[in-house]
């Protein structure tokens, strides 16, 4: 990994799967003051909110994405909204950066395949009691 003067990070495919994400923050977006914790099972969206987590290395680096909460056969289930944000740039084996957008679809996938979304519930304080009788996954 090599930060850029412009604050980018790049990094090989190898060296980010081995880079360990730690929660920093989450939060939730203003709710819709016309949906009550009663009537969640009646609509789609729930909740929905942001987070951000910092890498596990000696260089600065953040990626952070906007996550969504749907209520489905009375479970909650939290996935990943949009591309994610971030100053990780991805290089391929001759050192040259992958564009920008193929650059956040890999780590988008990259995000979809780590399980996050306990910690963001805890850090949003969103305990399935909220949701009635609903399970979190």
């Amino acid at each position: 990994m090599k930060i850029t003067q412009t604050g980018q990070v790049h990094t090989s495919m190898q060296e980010l799967l081995t880079l360990r994400l730690t929660h920093f923050f989450s939060a939730l977006d203003t709710p819709d003051p016309r949906v009550q914790p009663a009537q969640t099972l009646s609509v789609n969206q729930v909740w929905s909110g942001y987070t951000e987590w910092l890498g596990q290395c000696h260089l600065p680096v953040s990626i952070g994405w906007d996550w969504q909460v749907t209520a489905r056969d009375r479970q909650l289930h939290w996935h990943r909204e949009a591309l994610p944000r971030t100053n990780l740039q991805l290089i391929n084996h001759h050192g040259q950066a992958l564009s920008w957008h193929d650059n956040l679809m890999v780590l988008a996938s990259w995000i979809d395949a780590h399980s996050w979304q306990t910690e963001v519930a805890q850090a949003v304080n969103c305990q399935p009691v909220i949701f009635g009788s609903l399970q979190l996954h």
